[in-house]
C-alpha cells in the first residue's frame, strides 16, 4: 500500500491504512456474529447494500489511472512533475556518455 504514496506521506498513509484495517477486522469479528444472530440472513442484504454504496463512490469519485504513465498519474493527483530530458542529462555529464544525434 505504501508504494503508491509519495515519500513524505508514506508513514502517515501506512498508519491510516493500519488503523482502518484494524477497525474493519474488529467490526467483522464482533459485530457480524451479533448481527447474524439477531437478523440472520437479512444481514447479507445489508452487507450487499454497503458494497453497492462503496462501488458507486469508487466509480464516480476515484480518478481513472489505467493506461497512464507515472508522470501522468502524478499530474492527476496534483503533483508537479518535470519531464526527464535524456539529452539534457547527457550533455550535463563530463563526456562519459556518448549521445547519438539524429
Amino acid at each position: 500500500m505504501s508504494e503508491i504514496l509519495p515519500y513524505h506521506l508514506r508513514a502517515k498513509g501506512y498508519v491510516i491504512h493500519t488503523f482502518m484495517l484494524n477497525g474493519v477486522l474488529l467490526f467483522n469479528g464482533f459485530v457480524t456474529p451479533i448481527a447474524m444472530k439477531a437478523i440472520s440472513w437479512k444481514y447479507y442484504i445489508l452487507y450487499c447494500c454497503i458494497l453497492a454504496v462503496e462501488f458507486v463512490v469508487i466509480f464516480f469519485f476515484f480518478p481513472e489511472t489505467k493506461g497512464l504513465t507515472l508522470e501522468e498519474v502524478a499530474t492527476v493527483f496534483g503533483e508537479n512533475v518535470v519531464p526527464y530530458d535524456v539529452s539534457q542529462a547527457a550533455s550535463n555529464t563530463k563526456g562519459n556518455i556518448a549521445v547519438k544525434e539524429k
